[in-house]
C-alpha cells in the first residue's frame, strides 16, 4: 500500500525525493520500476547526480549563472580529455635557483590547481601552480628565521599553513622535559591565523634516557578544523587539535594513554575530520587499523573501529621486516569559487606501498617484494561506520572479506605512489637506476572511475558517458601468485577494476604529481627548477 502511495506522487515530488539520495542509490532506485526509470531518464538533476558519481564528485555548489545542461557538458568534456589524454599546451613556472627535491615540499590543491610549498633553510616558498585558466600562477616567500621549522603541512582552500617548530634546537630541561610548538598561520601573509583564536600550539615532549627526544619521523596533516601530529619510531604518539579553538582533542601515546595504540606502528593517515588509520604489523602480515577520536573533557580518547588484515603469508616465510607506509589524498575543506566538482570524500583512492623483506631458504640472500595497493575510500567508510565504539567491539576482518573487492595491487618497481580523487599515478624506474636522484621519463596513470571503466567495457549506462572511449587498457585483476612469489599463504588477487595509461615525456622530471586539473611535472636546470603543467 505505502509503495503505490509513493508511485502514485506527481513526477515533480519523485525528482524532489530522489534528489536527496547520491548517485549510487539513485542507480538501485532506478532499478526497481520502470515509473522510477523514467523519471530519471527524464529528469536533467538526477541525471547530472548520477554523472557526478561515476567520476567520484560532487557538485560545489560554487556556481549560480550556469545551467545543468551546461555544468553536464563541461563535466563530459573533463571526462573526454582524461579519456583520451588530451592535453592542452604545457605551461612553465621558472624556480628561484634552489632545486626542490633537495629540500621539504607539500603539495595541496590551491586556487588554481596545485600549491607548492617548498623549505630552503629559513625561507618557505609558496607556488599556486598555473594552469590552463591562470598562465601565469603567483609565487610568495616567507622569512622563517625568527621561526624555524622542521614540518609542515597546508590547506590553501582555508589559507592556513601549520608549522612545527625546529624540535631540534628545543633543548631538553633536568628533567628530560621540553615544550614544543605548532605555529598556525595564513599560507598567504605568514600572519597569525584570524581564525585561531590561538595562534601557538604547544605540547609536552617527554625524552627517555635510552633514545633521548621522543620525537621521530614527524607527520603533521590538516582536515578541515582537525590538525594532527603523528610521531612514529620510538614512542609512537598522536596529537589532534582543533586548530581553531587551540584545543588538544586527542592524546594517543605511550607516555600519556588515553588507550594502547597497536604495537609495531608503521604510519599514520587521516580518513577524514575525525577518523584515521594506523599502518602496523601486529602480527606477520601486517594490518591497517581505523581509529575515530571522541572529544573528552580532560583529555581526549581513541576508538578503535576495524582492523583490516594484509594478505596471510605462508608459515614458513623466513620474513625479515615487514613496512606499510600510506600516501594520502590532501584533504581540503572548501571549493574555490570558480570550481564546478570537488572530490567525494567516499570516493577516493588511497595508495599503501607494502615492502616484504625475506631471506631465500638455506641461503643469506635476500629478495624484496614490494606491492603497491590501489584502495577504495568505501571500504574504509563502512567499517568506520559499523566498527567499535561504546559496547561494540572492533571488527577484525580477513583479507578475503574486504581486501580482493575493493583493491588493486601491483608488483612491479615503482617509486611513491600519488592519487588525486580516483586518479592515480605511479613512476616506473628500473631496478638498476632506483635511487632518489632518479628522473623519470614516463608515467603511469590509473583511472578508477566508474566512467572510464564502463566505457572501456562498452557498457550501456542510464547516462551518456562522452563521446570517447578510453585510450587506455581496461585492468580487472592482477593476481600475485605463489608461485612466483612464494611469501603468501595463497593466491593474492587484487579485483578493483581501472584503466591503465602509459605516459612518454620528452624531458625528464625528479617528480610528478596527478590533480583534477592536469599532470604537473618538476624538473631540475642548471638555473633552478622548473614546474611543468600539463592541463586536460
Amino acid at each position: 500500500m505505502t509503495a503505490n502511495i509513493v508511485l502514485s506522487l506527481p513526477e515533480e515530488l519523485h525528482i524532489r525525493i530522489m534528489a536527496k539520495l547520491d548517485g549510487r542509490s539513485l542507480i538501485r532506485c532506478a532499478m526497481t520500476c520502470k515509473l522510477l526509470y523514467e523519471t530519471l531518464r527524464n529528469s536533467t538533476l538526477l541525471k547530472y547526480r548520477i554523472q557526478l558519481h561515476f567520476d567520484g564528485l560532487e557538485d560545489a555548489g560554487t556556481s549560480t549563472s550556469t545551467t545543468i545542461p551546461e555544468i553536464i557538458d563541461h563535466l563530459l568534456q573533463r571526462r573526454d580529455a582524461w579519456f583520451t589524454q588530451t592535453w592542452a599546451d604545457p605551461v612553465y613556472t621558472s624556480g628561484s635557483g634552489t632545486q626542490y627535491r633537495n629540500h621539504r615540499s607539500s603539495y595541496r590543491l590551491g586556487e588554481d590547481g596545485f600549491a607548492v610549498a617548498i623549505q630552503k633553510g629559513n625561507r618557505l616558498e609558496i607556488v599556486w601552480l598555473p594552469t590552463a585558466r591562470n598562465a601565469e600562477g603567483r609565487r610568495i616567500e616567507h622569512d622563517l628565521s625568527a621561526t624555524p621549522i622542521s614540518i609542515y603541512s597546508m590547506d590553501p582552500t582555508q589559507d592556513v599553513i601549520a608549522m612545527l617548530e625546529n624540535f631540534y634546537r628545543v633543548p631538553m630541561s633536568q628533567d628530560n622535559v621540553r615544550i614544543v610548538r605548532i605555529y598556525v598561520r595564513t599560507l598567504s601573509g605568514n600572519t597569525p591565523h584570524p581564525l585561531a583564536r590561538r595562534s601557538v600550539l604547544q605540547f609536552t615532549d617527554v625524552g627517555t634516557n635510552s633514545v633521548g627526544d621522543s620525537i621521530h619521523n614527524p607527520k603533521l596533516e590538516i582536515s578541515h578544523n582537525t590538525l594532527v601530529l603523528w610521531t612514529s619510531d620510538y614512542i609512537p604518539r598522536v596529537l589532534i587539535w582543533d586548530w581553531r579553538t587551540g584545543e588538544l582533542l586527542t592524546d594517543v601515546s605511550f607516555i600519556a594513554p588515553c588507550m594502547n595504540p597497536p604495537d609495531d606502528i608503521h604510519d599514520f593517515s587521516l580518513l577524514g575530520s575525525s577518523d584515521f588509520a594506523f599502518m602496523t604489523r601486529p602480527s606477520g602480515c601486517g594490518s591497517i587499523e581505523l581509529y575515530k577520536f571522541v572529544k573528552h573533557p580532560i583529555h581526549g580518547t581513541a576508538i578503535q573501529l576495524a582492523t583490516l588484515n594484509l594478505p596471510p603469508l605462508a608459515r614458513d616465510t623466513p620474513l625479515d621486516s615487514l613496512a606499510i607506509m600510506a600516501y594520502t589524498n590532501p584533504i581540503y575543506a572548501h571549493p574555490s569559487p570558480h570550481k564546478l566538482f570537488v572530490v567525494d570524500r567516499e570516493e577516493q583512492i588511497y595508495v599503501f606501498k607494502v615492502e616484504y623483506e625475506y631471506y631465500f631458504k638455506n641461503t643469506e640472500y635476500r629478495r624484496i617484494v614490494t606491492v603497491i595497493m590501489h584502495v577504495h575510500q568505501r571500504i574504509f567508510m563502512k567499517y568506520c561506520a559499523r566498527g567499535g565504539g561504546g559496547d561494540k567491539a572492533a571488527v577484525d576482518v580477513p583479507w578475503e572479506e574486504w581486501g580482493p573487492s575493493n583493491t588493486a595491487i601491483d608488483t612491479s618497481i615503482r617509486i611513491r605512489g600519488m592519487s588525486h580523487g580516483q586518479l592515480a599515478i605511479c613512476l616506473p624506474i628500473d631496478k638498476q637506476f632506483m635511487n632518489y636522484n632518479a628522473i623519470f621519463t614516463k608515467l603511469e596513470i590509473k583511472n578508477f572511475s566508474l566512467s572510464g571503466v564502463l566505457a572501456a567495457k562498452d557498457a550501456q549506462t542510464i547516462v551518456s558517458l562522452g563521446n570517447h572511449k578510453p585510450h587506455g587498457l581496461l585492468v580487472e585483476s592482477n593476481i600475485i601468485r605463489v608461485a612466483e612469489d612464494p611469501i603468501f599463504e595463497n593466491d593474492v588477487e587484487g579485483k578493483l577494476p581501472y584503466v591503465l595509461y602509459h605516459l612518454r615525456f620528452e624531458e625528464g622530471y625528479s617528480r610528478m604529481m596527478i590533480c583534477e586539473e592536469g599532470v604537473v611535472g618538476i624538473m631540475n636546470t642548471n638555473e633552478g627548477s622548473r614546474l611543468r603543467v600539463y592541463p586536460v
